[in-house]
């Protein structure tokens, strides 16, 4: 289902699901949810001899509109296929 449309002096806006009467821009909208991992990233030192280290890391994997396609999304796409290999 595609958000409706509305434009006020020129600039696009969606109308949101969550409050009646609340409307974003429309890029504003279509990345309102942002989906991040955290965690620890080891890294090898230059010389193998010393092993390596570790360091605290964030990383984006994407952004999106509304709740339930951010859930669906994670399911899918990043749980599912963890689960599927243990």
């Amino acid at each position: 289902m595609q958000p409706k449309i509305y434009h006020f002096e020129g600039v696009a806006f969606i109308a949101t699901p969550y409050r009646a009467g609340t409307y974003l821009p429309k890029d504003v909208f279509w990345r309102q949810f942002t989906i991040t991992c955290q965690g620890n990233v080891e890294y090898p030192e230059d010389d193998p001899v010393y092993g390596s280290w570790w360091t605290p890391q964030t990383l984006v994997l994407g952004k999106c509109p509304c709740r339930w396609p951010t859930l669906e999304y994670c399911t899918t796409t990043l749980i599912s296929p963890m689960l599927a290999t243990h």
